[in-house]
C-alpha cells in the first residue's frame, strides 16, 4: 500500500472518530438511548454494532495479515480491485440505497447503554482497527482475501474489507444523525 493510500485510510478513520465525538457530544442518556420507533435503533445501538462488528472484523483482520506475512504475501501492491468488490463498498456508503437487515450475531442488544463506556469500547476497537490498518504495510492487500466474518464464503481483498469497514463506520454514524435529527428527539434536560 503506497504512504498515500495508506494516509488516506487513516484519516478516514480518524474522522470517523471525530464524527462519534460530534454525535455524542453533551448527549443526555435518555438522548443517547432513545429510539425513533420500536423497530429503528437508538444512537446508542447504531454505535453498539459498530463495536460488535468492529471487533468481528479486527479479529478476522489481524488472522489474515499474520497469515499473510507467514505466507511471504508481501511486496509493493497498489490498492485495486475488482467490480465486485467496489459494488460491495458502495452498498455500505451513506447514505443506504437499501435497507441491509444486521445478522443476529451483531444486533445491538435492547438495554439502556452508558455513553461514556460506549465511547470508550468504540475508540478501543477503533485504535485496534487503525494499528491493523497500519501494519498493513508492505503487505499486498489488494491480492490477499479475507473472508466476511458473517458469510464466510464471501471472500474480498483485504483493500477492499478495509475501504467496506470504513463505509461501513460512516453509514452507522449517519443512521446516528438522523436519529439525533428527528423532531421528535428529546431535548436535553427534558426528562425522557
Amino acid at each position: 500500500m503506497s504512504d498515500s493510500d495508506l494516509q488516506s485510510r487513516l484519516s478516514a478513520i480518524e474522522d470517523i472518530r471525530d464524527k462519534v465525538s460530534e454525535i455524542c457530544k453533551s448527549a443526555t442518556i435518555a438522548q443517547y438511548n432513545w429510539r425513533p420507533s420500536p423497530e429503528k435503533w437508538s444512537i446508542a445501538e447504531c454505535i453498539e454494532h459498530l463495536i460488535v462488528t468492529g471487533n468481528l472484523y479486527n479479529e478476522e483482520l489481524k488472522n489474515t495479515l499474520e497469515k499473510a506475512r507467514e505466507e511471504g504475501k508481501t511486496g509493493d501492491a497498489s490498492i485495486d480491485y475488482g467490480w465486485f468488490s467496489k459494488f460491495a463498498v458502495s452498498t455500505a456508503e451513506p447514505p443506504p440505497k437499501q435497507r441491509i437487515r444486521a445478522f443476529r450475531k451483531i444486533l445491538p442488544e435492547s438495554k439502556t447503554y452508558d455513553p461514556d463506556k460506549l465511547k470508550s469500547d468504540f475508540d478501543q476497537m477503533l485504535d485496534t482497527y487503525k494499528d491493523l490498518v497500519k501494519n498493513m504495510e508492505g503487505i499486498q492487500i489488494s491480492k490477499v482475501k479475507m473472508p466476511s466474518v458473517l458469510t464466510p464464503i464471501l471472500r474480498l481483498p483485504v483493500a477492499a474489507w478495509v475501504d467496506f469497514l470504513n463505509a461501513h463506520l460512516r453509514r452507522h454514524l449517519w443512521q446516528a444523525e438522523q436519529v439525533r435529527n428527528k423532531e421528535q428527539f428529546p431535548e436535553a434536560g427534558s426528562g425522557q
